[in-house]
């Protein structure tokens, strides 16, 4: 029996992570200044050097195992985090 081949093309990530089973419930996010690479700058249409936000992220699924590991670059003269902090 062989396993369904899924690309992005049939669906999101998360799509195809959900009818395996497998979402993400838990991730851990940081944030960080950082200057763009030079792929980055070309992606982001800016000079290489400068500033950008760097997220990185790492998602677990309901067992705690983890799913997906990501690192984004957002124009730092573009974007602006908030957060909303409980106790």
């Amino acid at each position: 029996m062989f396993e369904e081949v899924a690309t992005l093309k049939t669906g999101s990530l998360y799509d195809i992570l959900e009818r395996r089973g497998r979402v993400p419930v838990l991730s851990e996010q940081s944030i960080e200044a950082a200057l763009a690479s030079p792929d980055d700058a070309a992606l982001l249409n800016i000079e290489a050097g400068r500033p950008v936000l760097q997220f990185e992220r790492l998602s677990f699924d309901a067992e705690g195992q983890p799913l997906e590991f990501v690192v984004s670059a957002y124009r730092g003269d573009k974007y602006r985090v908030h957060a909303l902090l409980r106790k």
